[in-house]
């Protein structure tokens, strides 16, 4: 309780200053705030209605706040937007004239609600200049955008253009190579009917060739096989008595060979070796 006293400044030293509304409460009740240049020096603790209909409105100041008072200080009915709250506005004055003493009764400032609303219209206006410096950043980045998406398009523009163009391009090249095909499909086929008829000239002359020259060339060929034929069985009759002839010779000189070899004195120089007995070699391995 004592921390709750303290912070709503019940061991703060205060004054009271007083102020007559003598056209009703205009929105002024107990507990209204009572400020200095937007700073709370205060509240309305007490109202009270005199026998001459006027208002009698009591302020508790804070007596520090007293010495920023100057004696010709005025008060007047304020609130920050049209439908705000009111609070009372202190008017400094000049203090060259003197301080505002403790329990002097402020006169209200007759300014009216024109200047009220005049103070409001300005608050709304600068409260408005200061979106639009933050707006103005992004209508900017708006318009830099919209000129690049400009840009782009144009961009795009061009190159659609640039890819019909290759596309009419490309269609004339197709066009042409379809006129060409056809020519060489045309080509083609007169082409084919001439090396046909060639082709036919060919095999015409093929069969006069055959008719003509064929059955000669069978006579020759047979009569070439017969000459071998006859060659054949005069060869297969006259080597028969040759081979026995030179059979026969061949004994014949073996035997007269094998009759030398006995006669003497070729019989001392031939001597037959014992068979089965090896050969004297004359080496120095073989003696050994």
């Amino acid at each position: 309780m004592g921390l709750s006293a303290w912070r709503q400044g019940w061991f703060t030293p205060t004054e009271h200053l007083f102020l007559v509304l003598d056209n009703g409460t205009q929105g002024v009740q107990v507990g209204t705030l009572v400020k200095l240049k937007g700073f709370k020096i205060g509240e309305v603790d007490g109202m009270t209605l005199e026998p001459n209909l006027n208002v009698n409105v009591s302020m508790r100041v804070t007596a520090a706040k007293l010495a920023l008072l100057g004696s010709d200080a005025q008060v007047k009915l304020a609130r920050d937007t049209p439908i705000g709250a009111k609070y009372i506005e202190f008017v400094p004055g000049e203090k060259p004239k003197g301080t505002l003493a403790a329990d002097a009764t402020v006169p209200l400032h007759t300014s009216g609600d024109v200047e009220d609303i005049m103070l409001i219209v300005k608050s709304g206006v600068e409260k408005l200049s200061s979106a639009l410096s933050k707006i103005e950043p992004i209508l900017d980045d708006v318009k830099k955008l919209t000129a690049e998406a400009a840009d782009m398009r144009e961009t795009v523009h061009s190159s659609v253009n640039v890819v019909l163009n290759n596309l009419r391009t490309v269609s004339g090249q197709v066009k042409q190579i379809g006129q060409t095909a056809q020519g060489m499909a045309t080509s083609v086929d007169a082409d084919r009917a001439v090396i046909m008829g060639q082709i036919k000239d060919m095999v015409k002359t093929l069969d006069t060739t055959i008719a003509k020259d064929v059955p000669e060339m069978t006579g020759k060929v047979n009569k070439v096989l017969d000459d071998v034929k006859k060659i054949t069985g005069d060869a297969a009759t006259d080597i028969p008595p040759t081979l026995r002839s030179t059979r026969i010779a061949t004994e014949d000189v073996a035997d007269i060979t094998a009759g030398a070899k006995k006669t003497w004195p070729i019989s001392t120089f031939v001597k037959d070796e014992a068979p089965g007995r090896p050969l004297p070699l004359d080496a120095f391995e073989a003696q050994k």
